[in-house]
Order: C-alpha cells, then sequence, then structure tokens
C-alpha cells in the first residue's frame, strides 16, 4: 500500500492555502514570517515562523493560534473487532516516542510493535512487542522489517526516521509514508529544490557544491548557511560568515548553500570569557501550519500553531515572499506537542488507512501552551532528552 499518490496537486493545494494563511497572518501581527514545510503521506507539514522577542529558558514552547475543526477525530461508538497491528521502526528516536505518547490510555484496538536497533530503549519496550532491526544503512535492513511485518501480521507500518522512510518507500510494504518519487526529493535539498522550482513553488536559493553552479554561492550576501544534502535534524549545519568559509565549503562534497534569510543578531558565541562548551542559535517564535494529506492525494485538516525554541532554525520570509526550505517525509518532532493542544495527527493517519474506529478520539485540547524540558534521563550521562510539559 503506497499513499499520497499525487504529491504535485497535494503540495500545490497546501501552498495556495498557505499563501492565505499567510496574508491573514501579515495583517494581524506585526512581525516577519518565515516557511518551511514537510510532508508525510498521509502527513504534511507547513511550517511558518516569526520573530519575537520571547526569552524563556525552555528547548522548544508552542501555543495553538487556529485549526480548520475542534477535535480532527470523529466521535465514533463503533470500533474494531480485531486490533489493527501497527510496527513503528526507529521506536526509541524521540520521534518514536513522540508518536507514542500521543496513543497513551487509547491503544485498546492497537498491537503496536516497536523496531529499533536496542530493543531495550524506553521507547521500544513500552509497545506492546519489542523487535531488534538491524541499522538502516545496512544491507538487511529492509528484509528484516518485510520479516518482522510478516510474523507479526502487520497492517500499517510506520517508519521513524528519514532513512526509514526512504529505504521502505521502495517497498510494498503497507507503509504510511509518501510514494519513492517524493521521498527521494525530499531527502535530497538539491532535488527538492529543482523540483520545487519545476511546479512553481517558491524555494530558497541553493547551490550545491556538487555542481558547476556551486561557486554562485560566493556573490551571495553573508551570512549563509551551509547544509548536507541528506541532512537532517540540523545535524552538520554551519553558518557562513566569511567568503573564505563559503570557498572551503565549495570544496566539500555533499552540501548546500542558501541564503541565511533574516538572520538573528547573534550567530557567533560571545568569546570574551573563552569559548563556551555549548552554544546554539536561539531561535524564537515560528508560526506553524500542520495540514495532513490522505491516501489518495487529498488535503485533510490542518492546524496553525506558534513556537519558539533555542535549537533548529528555518529560513525566514525575504524580500521576495515566503520561501520553502524543506520537505520531510514523516512525522515531526512537534507531533506530540501538537495531540497536547488538539491536533490528533497520528490518530488521524491510523483512522484513515486502517479504517474508522481504529483509535479512539483524544481530548479536544490538554492544553493552551507546550513546553519541552531538558531533562538528564540518567547519572553519568551526558545525554539529554526532552519531557513536553503543558500549561
Amino acid at each position: 500500500m503506497q499513499a499520497n499518490k499525487k504529491p504535485c496537486t497535494s503540495l500545490s493545494e497546501l501552498w495556495e492555502m498557505l499563501a492565505a494563511f499567510s496574508s491573514e497572518a501579515n495583517g494581524s501581527h506585526d512581525a516577519t514570517h518565515t516557511l518551511a514545510a514537510s510532508t508525510c503521506s498521509p502527513v504534511a507539514n507547513k511550517l511558518t515562523s516569526v520573530t519575537s522577542n520571547a526569552s524563556t529558558n525552555h528547548n522548544l514552547a508552542i501555543c495553538i493560534i487556529a485549526t480548520n475543526q475542534g477535535s480532527n477525530l470523529p466521535n465514533t461508538t463503533t470500533f474494531r473487532q480485531t486490533p489493527a497491528r501497527v510496527l513503528l521502526t526507529s521506536a526509541g528516536s524521540l520521534l518514536g516516542r513522540g508518536i507514542l505518547s500521543t496513543l497513551a490510555g487509547r491503544r485498546q484496538h492497537l498491537v503496536l510493535v516497536g523496531g529499533d536497533l536496542n530493543p531495550h530503549n524506553p521507547g521500544t519496550r513500552s509497545c506492546d512487542v519489542a523487535v531488534s532491526l538491524p541499522p538502516t544503512h545496512t544491507p538487511g535492513f529492509t528484509e528484516a522489517v518485510a520479516r518482522t511485518v510478516a510474523e507479526h501480521h502487520i497492517d500499517l507500518v510506520i517508519p521513524g526516521r528519514d532513512p526509514d522512510a526512504l529505504l521502505l518507500a521502495h517497498t510494498n510494504l503497507p507503509l504510511a509514508a509518501s510514494n519513492p518519487q517524493l521521498v527521494e526529493i525530499s531527502r535530497d535539498k538539491l532535488l527538492t529544490y529543482q523540483w520545487c522550482q519545476g511546479v512553481g513553488i517558491p524555494f530558497v536559493a541553493t547551490a550545491c557544491t556538487d555542481h558547476a553552479d556551486g561557486p554562485q554561492a560566493l556573490e551571495w550576501p553573508l551570512p549563509l548557511i551551509a547544509k548536507p544534502r541528506a541532512g537532517s535534524g540540523s545535524i552538520g549545519v554551519r553558518v557562513l560568515h566569511t567568503p573564505a568559509q563559503v570557498a572551503a565549503t565549495l570544496a566539500q562534497p555533499g552540501m548546500v548553500i542558501q541564503p541565511f534569510l533574516d538572520p538573528p543578531p547573534q550567530l557567533s558565541p560571545d568569546l570574551t570569557l573563552g569559548t563556551p562548551l555549548f552554544w546554539k542559535v536561539e531561535c524564537n517564535a515560528e508560526y506553524g501550519v500542520q495540514a495532513l494529506i490522505g491516501p489518495h492525494g487529498e488535503v485533510g485538516p490542518w492546524f496553525c500553531f506558534v513556537a519558539s525554541h533555542k535549537s533548529g532554525r528555518n529560513a525566514r520570509r525575504s524580500a521576495q515572499g515566503w520561501q520553502l526550505i524543506e520537505i520531510n517525509p514523516r512525522f515531526s518532532g512537534g507531533t506530540s506537542g501538537r495531540y497536547l493542544l488538539g491536533f490528533d495527527e497520528v490518530g488521524w493517519v491510523l483512522n484513515t488507512w486502517l479504517g474508522a474506529g481504529t483509535v479512539p478520539p483524544g481530548p479536544a485540547v490538554l492544553a493552551q501552551e507546550v513546553v519541552w524540558l531538558p531533562q538528564e534521563f540518567a547519572l553519568g550521562q551526558s545525554a539529554t532528552t526532552a519531557t513536553p510539559l503543558f500549561v
């Protein structure tokens, strides 16, 4: 089962929707807007951002602006007689745990099978069944997933990371993900740029170090931002301040360079007292629109929110207007927060793909603001996890 048969049509419809929303936002908010986008069939995200003076001690905070329906799951008293069996890959990842958190207390008609490299991590162990899967980059990954689907009679597979979606999109497994073409496009920022140009969607100017036109970045105003073509999670992203840094980046394969639109005032750490051990570019107040795409390419419910965070960076709106910066073929890190704010994207996906009554509706709204706080989960370990709190 492959989803989202008409990615171009769906994204074009979403773009028109966002253009209308941005016009309203421009009329009601004195701020500089930004736009990012991600699509997951059946989930598609359209994220917009805005500059503000908000400053609080948290990793991420989001609050609701508007939605086209209070609860995006219809009330029903008829549920499945036989539980649906769902495999979540990379169940131990931050995204995997976020997906699982949205299903807490309403898994009566689900059997969740969690697959991960480590079947003993908290995310995988919170599933009904925990299975070990090889690393995504190894040749046996898709075969292991296929065996798991057959052995556990899986009805639907949800990829928990970008690499999972990329490999599994080329299989015939019952997958809640975009078709292979869109997944390939979304995983490569240069292909995304080229595809958006072809279908008339504005995308931030992109130069690639693997192409002859890469040196055009030397002519762009500084600062610039460099990213791996196939990167995600802000890994490997760098800010380029000087022509020498741009030239050095152009010598590195597999990178794209883009204008850093509306950069924050402090893009380098204060070195007066030495080099900080940890330092991040803070980004406050991002408007977002999350929209859902159905199995046949239809645009479903949407949800508007505003977010502020201390890590991760989206492009800003330029003088040329809205500009897309990326497409992600999966759920996002904000999935659990949006659920607390009343947008049940995981439930919508499961009920759309597996039939109404698979997941009962959650509360329409649990909070008006959701805050993720850093929390150390083990003494003697430097790793941290983000815990969503709602207020």
